[in-house]
This record gives C-alpha cells, structure tokens and sequence, in this order.
C-alpha cells in the first residue's frame, strides 16, 4: 500500500511539474537598441535658505546643454556594460519636462504624459527600449533635483551644497515600465581660491565660480545617472 502510495504521489508530481513548465511565461525579448532622453534643465537654480523665508534667494544662471550631456553619457556608460547600441535621442527637453510636470502624480508614473514623443522615438529609430533621465521636484515647496543649496545664519553663509537629484524610468517598446530609480546625493563646495561665500546669493555668482559649480555638477550628474540606470533591470 505505501509503494502505491508513493507512485501516486510521484506521478502527481509529475504531472504538476509538467503543467509548470507549459504555462510557464515566453522570455522576454531581448533589450539590444537603447534609446536615452535626458530632461534635465538648461539652467541652474542656487537656493539660499536664511534663518527667516525674508532672509531666503534664488538666482538661477544658465548652463545649455551641459547637464543634459553629462546625464547621457552616464546612461550610455551603463548600458553599454550589457553589449547594447545606444541611441542618443535628439528632443525638446524643456517641452517634454513641462508636458510631465503639468499633471498631478508621482514621478515614478509621469512617463504616461510623454508616450507620444516615447512612441515615436521607438518606431524612429526601431528601438527595444528607452531609458529617461528627470530631476526630481517638491512642486509644493518649489523645489528643484537638480540645484545647488545655500544654507545661511544671520549674515554668514554656513554651507553651500551641490544636489544632483535624479531620477531614471525605462520602458519597453510596448511602454511597459522596466524599472524606476532614483538618485540623492549631496556634495560640499568651496568658491574658487579661498573666497569666502557672501551673503547676497548673486555676488559670489562669478565666472570662475559657476565654472566650478558646473563642472562638479555634470561629474555628479553623470555618476548619479550611471548609477540609477545600472540599477534598472532590462
């Protein structure tokens, strides 16, 4: 009677195991052309938080298209570790921004506002997905990702921050989502040659300070993006 049992219960098995396999999902397609679009902005906001919001600034200098280079480069860097092609996809960058920011919901779910400009992208360039690099925002508070912090005392400046705050979605070519991620990161910097930080924003907004501001917020940027898409599952 045990043997029978045990017969039984190794054809059940059997049969559940084959059922298993039969229904078990196609693999998905392989990913090999990548499209990347970079939304980053074209200026730099600067923020200065003063002990009461009269002692607050913001000043803003423009950057072009520097950031935006910086954030495709590290999505390229990322990709390519996969043996992909990487598409560098040419846009508007300051419309298709707005177009996801004008509507309510999280960020993680604003792609679903551009999927025209994505789905043309896709049958332009016969692409298998596209990863899209965004600065995070606190609409409520006017807060941009991607901005340098100015923290002050009365009269002093007490810190000054790069923010390189991102974030990276990827769809499939069916825009099914493949992955989000975001990136925060923080970064201390001095003014060029031991000047010391004034406390009205716009007087220390030299040019050999934005240079340097600049540039060490396109390393971040890059870092910060290479970093998000690694963490995005293709």
């Amino acid at each position: 009677m045990r043997l029978i049992y045990t017969v039984l219960l190794s054809v059940i098995a059997a049969q559940l195991a084959g059922c298993a396999a039969h229904h078990k999902p196609a693999p998905r397609p392989p990913i090999k052309i990548v499209g990347v679009v970079s939304l980053l902005p074209d200026e730099l906001s600067y923020q200065k938080y003063g002990v009461t919001v009269f002692n607050n600034e913001t000043v803003t200098r423009p950057v072009g298209d520097a950031f935006n280079a910086a954030a495709r480069a590290g999505a390229e860097s990322a990709i390519k570790i996969g043996d992909r092609t990487v598409v560098q996809e040419s846009v508007d960058a300051p419309k298709m921004a707005r177009d996801m920011n004008n509507f309510p919901g999280t960020l993680d779910n604003k792609f679903d506002q551009i999927s025209d400009d994505l789905q043309t992208m896709i049958a332009k360039d016969k692409l298998d997905a596209v990863v899209v690099v965004v600065e995070t925002f606190d609409r409520p508070n006017g807060v941009n990702g991607v901005r340098v912090v100015v923290r002050a005392g009365m009269g002093t400046i007490n810190k000054v921050e790069v923010m390189p705050h991102i974030a990276v979605f990827a769809v499939d070519k069916n825009l099914k989502r493949l992955g989000f991620q975001e990136v925060r990161a923080s970064y201390p910097i001095d003014r060029p040659e031991g000047q010391q930080w004034t406390y009205t924003l716009a007087d220390n907004l030299d040019s050999a300070t934005l240079e340097k501001v600049n540039k060490l917020m396109e390393v971040a940027l890059q870092s910060a993006v290479d970093q998000a898409v690694g963490s995005v599952s293709f």
